[in-house]
């Protein structure tokens, strides 16, 4: 388990607020959404996340802007989604 993941998990997955609303200012690349998603699938909480990211433009030669990504912001709503998206294929194939 990576240092990360067992610090956030005194945070999402140990609380007993399984329906928690949990608030990430400056999220950047949503990793506490991410965990959060995750931590979903593991105790069947329904947490919520609410999400801050100025519109911060990405760097003129990033691999993101050649990928089509124009703000960080960006770059995050589809990290989400691409989490959302796994978990839901990782369910439908246990089922």
């Amino acid at each position: 388990m990576s240092l990360i993941k067992y610090l956030a998990s005194f945070v999402i997955n140990n609380t007993k607020d399984v329906d928690g609303i949990y608030l990430d200012f400056f999220c950047r690349l949503l990793h506490d959404c991410a965990r959060c998603t995750r931590a979903h699938k593991e105790d069947g909480g329904n947490r919520k996340f609410i999400c801050a990211q100025l519109p911060e433009k990405c760097d003129a030669d990033s691999e993101a802007l050649k990928a089509g990504y124009k703000t960080i912001a960006e770059i995050g709503k589809e990290r989400i989604r691409r989490v959302i998206k796994n978990i839901q294929e990782e369910t439908r194939r246990q089922t």
